[in-house]
């Protein structure tokens, strides 16, 4: 394979005598690696033969790389650091010079970064320069079991960056089997949360729809990926997530992503419907935040139309007329109030005091609300014994008591 870069570097004298650190012709010491720098600098000074002479001495010894590495972190010469990092790269562009199982220490080179440049680089280089398709998904693979090797639990944070650019190896179309080993947990890596989401974003950057369809059932794989996942196919084309929902009505992360495009488009009811499927609200985080998102658009409208005829508005909520929850009567009886006080307090002792308890409460939290404010705190204090659900009665007390 070619390089790119020809050996322009003549041993120095002193390195012809050490046959101990040079038994194969390669350089085994970093002490040596030094001394030879110094001499290529002495005899070239600057420019593109002092390049390609620290170049090759990287590329071709046979120093560990965690060594290596660790020369880097301790030189100053910027000019030096780019070269030596550019042979250390192009030595894992040929196998024969060294494979990525004899690295070294993986966990210290993971958990170490030289003046911005770290093994995660290294590992890219690698895979991509490949000649053929079958090598390259070979090398992922070889990386992988490597980085089986590294303990990422003291500094979970090291793997996003790390891994970003290997996550982007992947394709659903490119690696099933790959992808396979990932999802069936034969990689210890896809329990750190962060690598997980940053492989299954590199797969939208493909074609995230295929990427869904090949981790539908998957358990294994976290809400937080799915969502990620989800979004990207949603970038690419609404109609085919739209088509993969309907396909997989049980992948509920995904038809939330939808119901949630939906709602900011001004269609709330895919969303509507999907809240009130068993157990979605109570059991992902993602359905109780698109609950608040819904409560938050199905208030602004009702405000909205309150603010216009909030005799009506309350009056579709006491016939059970009305497309929202009840929850929201409170703020059409707020409005009610507001409009024409005396109409609401009328209406509240011939009919609303006879709405079902359970509706009845949200007209009592307008009533304490406004009788706190207007300083009537026992008359707040009878209302708010009406209130039903204790989260909300709690609340209110507190309003209460901190006009008091």
């Amino acid at each position: 394979m070619q390089l790119g870069y020809q050996a322009s570097l003549q041993a120095p004298a002193f390195l012809a005598t050490e046959q101990e650190e040079r038994a194969d012709g390669r350089i085994k010491d970093v002490s040596a690696q030094q001394d030879a720098i110094l001499a290529a600098q002495e005899r070239w000074g600057e420019g593109p033969e002092l390049r390609d002479a620290i170049i090759n001495l990287f590329r071709d010894c046979d120093v560990p790389l965690l060594e290596l590495m660790s020369f880097l972190e301790s030189s100053t010469d910027q000019t030096v650091i780019g070269h030596a990092f550019t042979g250390i790269t192009l030595r894992f562009n040929d196998p024969s010079l060294q494979s990525l199982a004899d690295a070294g220490d993986i966990s210290s080179l993971i958990h170490a970064s030289y003046h911005g440049k770290n093994f995660g680089d290294v590992l890219n280089i690698y895979i991509n320069s490949a000649e053929k398709e079958e090598e390259r998904l070979s090398r992922l693979q070889e990386a992988f079991t490597v980085l089986e090797q590294a303990d990422f639990n003291s500094n979970p944070r090291l793997v996003p960056p790390l891994l970003r650019n290997l996550a982007r190896n992947f394709s659903a179309k490119e690696t099933p089997e790959l992808l396979d080993q990932l999802i069936q947990g034969k990689f210890k890596l896809l329990e750190n949360a962060e690598f997980q989401q940053t492989v299954l974003e590199a797969l939208s950057n493909g074609s995230a729809v295929t990427a869904l369809d090949h981790l539908a059932g998957y358990s294994e794989i976290a809400d937080e990926a799915k969502w990620s996942l989800a979004h990207g196919a949603l970038e690419f084309s609404q109609a085919s997530l739209k088509n993969y929902v309907e396909d997989h009505p049980g992948d509920l992360v995904a038809k939330a992503v939808y119901a949630k495009k939906l709602l900011q488009q001004g269609f709330p009811e895919t969303l509507r419907h999907l809240l009130h499927e068993e157990g979605f609200e109570e059991s992902s985080a993602y359905g109780r935040r698109l609950g608040g998102q819904l409560w938050s658009h199905d208030a602004r409208i009702v405000g909205a139309e309150a603010r216009k005829n909030p005799e009506k508005v309350v009056r579709d909520f006491a016939r059970g007329t009305s497309q929202f929850e009840t929850c929201h009567l409170v703020t059409a009886v707020n409005e009610w109030m507001k409009a024409d006080g005396e109409a609401a307090a009328q209406w509240v002792e011939n009919e609303g005091i006879n709405l079902p308890p359970e509706d009845r409460q949200f007209v009592a939290i307008s009533y304490a609300r406004e009788a706190a404010k207007q300083g009537e705190f026992d008359l707040a204090h009878q209302w708010a014994d009406l209130i039903l659900d204790e989260e909300r009665k709690s609340r209110v007390m507190r309003e209460i008591a901190s006009k008091q």
